[in-house]
Order: C-alpha cells, then structure tokens, then sequence
C-alpha cells in the first residue's frame, strides 16, 4: 500500500505491474485478497474515463515523460550533493499527488486488461459483480493492445464467470472484437471461438454462431487466419450447436471450401472428414 503513494513513477508503475500476480496469491485463501488490494487494482469510479482510454497520453509521452522524471530524479535527487539540496529544490511530490497519479496512470488499461482473467479467477464468479464494471469500461477502451489482451482472454474469462454473466455481459465484447478494424484483435477473438461459445448459454451460442457466418458473408474476415480460425474451429461448434444451426454451419463450411486460400479449404476438409464429424 505505501508503495502506490511512492515518490517515484517508476515505482508506482512496477507496483500496477505486480498487483495481478500479488492478487493471485490469494486465490486459495477462503475470504480472497483484502480488500485494499481490489480497490487499488480496480481504481476508483471517478477515472472511468481512464479506463476506456478517453483520457490520457499517448504512449511514446508517456515514455518520454517517464524517462525525463528518470533523469530528473537521478541528477537532483539520488546523485546530487546532500549540501545543495534545499527543500525548495526538491522534485518530491506528496502522497495525495502520488496517489491521484497511481490511479489516472495512462499505463492503467492495458496493465490491468492483461491481470484481468487472473483476478476474476481469484475472487470468483460469486464476485464478479465487484470486477464488471471496470471491465466493461476497459472493453470501450480503443487502444489496440488493450483490444487484444481482452479479446485473447475472452474465453477463459467467459469459463470463469459462467454462462450467465458471460452471455450478458461478453457477448457483446465478443461482437466488438470480431468487428474490429485491427487484424489481430479479431484473429485473438477467432482463436477461443469454441472455448467462448462453450461457455455461454444456448441461445447466446446460437447467436454467435450464426454471427460468425454474418461477418464472414459481409467480408469482415479479411485476414485467411480468421477465416482458417474458424474453419478449424468446426467440428467443435458442430459438437455445441450442430443439430439446432445445420443451415449456418453448411453456410460456414461452404464459404471456407471455396475460400481461395488453400489453408482455409485444407482446414475445411480436415472438418468434413473428421471421424468426430461422422455421426453429425
């Protein structure tokens, strides 16, 4: 705790960094991490707009005002003189500056994205009420590297919460991702496509399932490993939805058999000759 309020950004920082992991060491413990902790990750209400990244510096900025302080901190703080420091002269900041600095830090979304799954592990689904809105927040986020760490971790996270909590509240980020103008956001989100679609209740597979054809058809995949992605995804979305969306998984086999990348249509056949595939 006292770290967050250190002097140094750089110490600040590597506290943000370690929270993720420090959480988890909790993770068996009956009662969960303090309290103290959460709150720390999760920051407070008031810099939503921190988290879904309206608010903020670019990060080459950020680095360059980072590695200023580094300096700064360096020449008058630990290697200048002891007789030429006067309390005028200091480059200390209080701990309620500090504090305000730990939490509107520009670092926070994407620190935070990445330890996600692993926090929402630790305190379980009976608590994902607590982490829901930050990581809706974080889901409005546009920074590209934010988009894909929630967009890579989208399966595993929709296990954790169950299907309750994910059809409600990751659906929707699983549409965002997969709609994105980023390559590899939707190639992230297309590689737990069967761990996603799992994890959710049966009318929400059924809706993205029959998504995955939507985007397709309308040219969305424009990358042949989102479209092999999804093709090698078959035969378990076959096993999940197949005998309630025949239509739409002819629809998909067909479009990744005519596909004019030939890992696209190997990908395909593998999923029509599949011995797994023989009693469908």
């Amino acid at each position: 705790m006292p770290l967050s309020t250190d002097n140094s950004a750089l110490v600040r920082l590597g506290v943000l960094e370690a929270l993720g992991e420090v959480l988890f060491t909790f993770h068996q413990d009956e009662d969960g991490p303090p309290q103290e902790l959460v709150q720390l990750f999760l920051g407070r209400k008031e810099d939503r707009r921190v988290r879904d990244g309206q608010q903020g510096l670019p990060e080459e900025e950020v680095a360059q005002a980072r590695h200023r302080e580094h300096i700064l901190n360096s020449v008058f703080g630990l290697e200048r003189p002891a007789s030429l420091a006067s309390p005028q002269q200091s480059t200390r900041i209080d701990k309620g500056d500090a504090l305000e600095s730990f939490y509107t830090d520009p670092a926070r979304p994407l620190i935070c994205a990445f330890n996600y799954r692993a926090v929402t592990m630790t305190l379980g689904r009976a608590r994902w009420w607590e982490l829901r809105e930050v990581y809706l927040d974080l889901a409005e986020n546009r920074a590209v590297k934010v988009r894909r760490t929630l967009a890579a971790s989208l399966g595993e996270l929709a296990k954790i919460i169950g299907e309750e909590n994910a059809s409600r509240d990751l659906v929707g980020v699983w549409w965002d991702a997969v709609r994105c103008e980023e390559e590899e956001v939707r190639e992230k989100v297309v590689e737990c496509i069967e761990v996603f679609v799992a994890a959710l209740g049966c009318e929400a597979r059924e809706e993205v399932v029959r998504g995955l054809l939507t985007v397709w058809e309308e040219g969305v995949f424009r990358g042949w490993r989102e479209r092999e992605g999804v093709a090698k995804a078959f035969v378990g979305l076959i096993n999940l939805v197949g005998r309630n969306n025949t239509t739409v998984l002819r629809g998909l086999l067909r479009n990744a058999l005519e596909d004019h990348v030939a890992a696209v249509r190997e990908a395909a056949v593998y999923a029509v000759s599949s011995p797994m595939n023989m009693n469908n």
